[in-house]
């Protein structure tokens, strides 16, 4: 097995973030860089399955996902002094 660090930037929106990852995909942690919202994982290289995924990205104060509905990721700090969290749901 070689396993690789890859990244995913997410948008702050009002809906979901879709994106399709790699299976057995370890997130690692989350952060800002450059002032975008940055998710890491590693994944074994020899997997080629993909599932679909939605992350939300929500500030400070705002209403966020249900536990029910979306788990919480990690936290990024921009360098205007905003923080938003991702929340994470598996689709498929």
């Amino acid at each position: 097995m070689t396993y690789t660090v890859h990244k995913v930037q997410f948008v702050v929106a009002d809906g979901p973030n879709e994106i399709l990852l790699p299976i057995d995909a370890e997130f690692l942690t989350v952060n800002a860089q450059n002032d975008i919202i940055t998710l890491w994982y590693r994944w074994d290289q020899s997997t080629t399955a993909q599932d679909k995924h939605q992350f939300f990205t929500v500030g400070t104060g705002w209403p966020c996902p249900s536990r029910l509905k979306a788990n919480y990721v990690g936290s990024a700090l921009i360098s205007n002094g905003l923080v938003w969290h991702l929340f994470h749901r598996k689709l498929s």
